[in-house]
């Protein structure tokens, strides 16, 4: 029995299925693979099969609303014919907008159109010729775009309903300040290109952000930025989500977040950068923070004290050796908390004869300050004792998990020797868990180095 076979008759005795997704390598796609589920609403498919296999699957499914395929050949122009209830479009793979410019004549009520596709000029020409043919009802347009080596100004056309846009930036030393002048309409924005210290750093103008004024979500996933203009966020000031990288530079702008008060969720990735003192002074409506910090060992005890509406915070500190006992004072909010620390020793450098550094306990009214905790993550290698207090005053945890493992090799003396460390966490006190009764999930590991 072949594999779409099996697929099919497996499919037999699923009448009522509304949502599919299939992934991997492409297979032989039998023309009945959906024969036995004509209410199916959602379809994933990434087979990297030719295109014409994937349009005999779609008469079928009549009802069909939610659509994504990845083909290894152009979709022909009459490849949604057969769905004209489609509302939302994902194309990864395939598209070729100058040889089908009719393609999405047949779905006159899509609202939301994704695409994967090179940056090359004629074909986004084509693009926006097409998508002028559609309703105004189209109210979501991700476009991301790869191969930007010939980047200029006017690679973008006239897209009006432009809302999310991905560049890859990959060997771009800068971007024209008016790049996105064809989209002030954007809501979603990420900047993302290989980490490769061969290639050159990317330099964002001061101006770069002008024309989306706007934009509420940014995400620079760059890894080499040549440094960050100390008025990039001005021109923005209802961002009210910031994601960055900032491994290459060795500090933060003083200042940087003052012109987007409103910012309520931000993740960021610090390699040997400086945190400036002040920091988080100008984000007092921030609920999320995420930080990713690789070259500091500890955190002021005022750490958040501009952020007293904070919920979620995840710090990741390979170096930390302890955080300070009121550190949490300041968020009386807080529901989320996960901290990985100590771990800056564990990896493919690793000395043989060396522990990871961090926290062996934690003071024990440590969650005093959060009274409102219902996740708590807590990933220390050398955590070796919790106080029998230390949830007392966390009635309303709900996830608990304190495990580390790590696998791989050290190095010491010319040689390379296998590494294990596991938390040293032998056990927890008889009474831990008693002023804890909404707990409902539990993850704990015990071990040794």
């Amino acid at each position: 029995m072949t594999e779409d076979t099996h697929l099919t008759k497996l499919l037999a005795h699923t009448p009522r299925l509304q949502t599919l997704g299939v992934k991997g390598a492409a297979l032989s796609v039998s023309a009945d693979l959906l024969r036995y589920t004509p209410h199916l609403e959602a379809l994933h498919l990434e087979l990297r099969n030719p295109a014409v296999e994937l349009v005999q699957l779609l008469a079928h499914v009549p009802h069909l609303t939610h659509l994504t395929v990845a083909p290894s050949t152009p979709l022909p122009e009459t490849f949604l014919a057969t769905v004209p209830q489609l509302t939302h479009l994902t194309v990864k793979e395939g598209l070729a907008p100058c040889a089908s410019p009719n393609l999405l004549a047949a779905v006159p009520r899509l609202t939301r159109f994704a695409v994967r596709m090179d940056a090359d000029t004629e074909a986004l020409a084509c693009l926006e010729s097409t998508l002028h043919q559609l309703a105004s009802d189209l109210t979501e347009l991700e476009v991301e775009l790869l191969n930007l080596q010939d980047l200029n100004v006017e690679i973008l056309p006239n897209l009006p309903q432009l809302t999310h846009l991905t560049l890859d930036v990959t060997g771009m030393a800068a971007l024209p300040e008016h790049l996105l002048a064809q989209a002030p309409a954007l809501t979603h924005l990420t900047l993302q290109g290989v980490n490769n210290s061969n290639l050159p750093a990317v330099i964002l103008p001061a101006g770069f952000l002008a024309h989306t004024p706007r934009l509420p979500n940014l995400t620079l996933k760059v890894y080499r930025l040549a440094g960050l203009s100390p008025d990039l966020l001005v021109p923005v000031p209802s961002l009210r989500q910031l994601q960055f990288d900032t491994s290459s530079m060795k500090s933060l702008p003083t200042g940087f977040l003052d012109p987007v008060p409103q910012l309520t969720e931000l993740r960021m990735k610090v390699g040997g950068t400086n945190l400036p003192a002040d920091f988080l002074m100008h984000a007092p409506h921030l609920e999320v923070l995420h930080l990713n910090v690789q070259s500091l060992g500890s955190l002021p005890a005022n750490f958040l004290t501009s952020a007293p509406r904070l919920v979620d915070l995840y710090l990741r500190m390979p170096l930390l050796q302890a955080l300070p006992p009121t550190f949490l004072v300041h968020a009386p909010r807080l529901e989320t908390l996960e901290l990985k620390a100590g771990h800056g020793i564990v990896g493919n450098y690793a000395k043989c004869n060396q522990n990871p550094p961090g926290p062996r306990n934690f003071p024990e009214h440590f969650l005093s300050h959060a009274p409102r905790l219902v996740e708590l993550y807590l990933r220390v290698p050398m955590l070796q004792a919790l106080p029998p207090s230390f949830l007392d005053h966390a009635p309303l945890l709900e996830t608990m998990e304190v495990e580390y493992a790590y696998s791989g090799y050290c190095f010491g003396y010319g040689h390379k020797d296998l590494l294990k460390v596991v938390m040293p966490l032998r056990s927890l006190p008889e009474n831990f868990l008693t002023h804890t009764p909404n707990l409902r999930y539990l993850n704990l590991q015990t071990g040794y180095v």
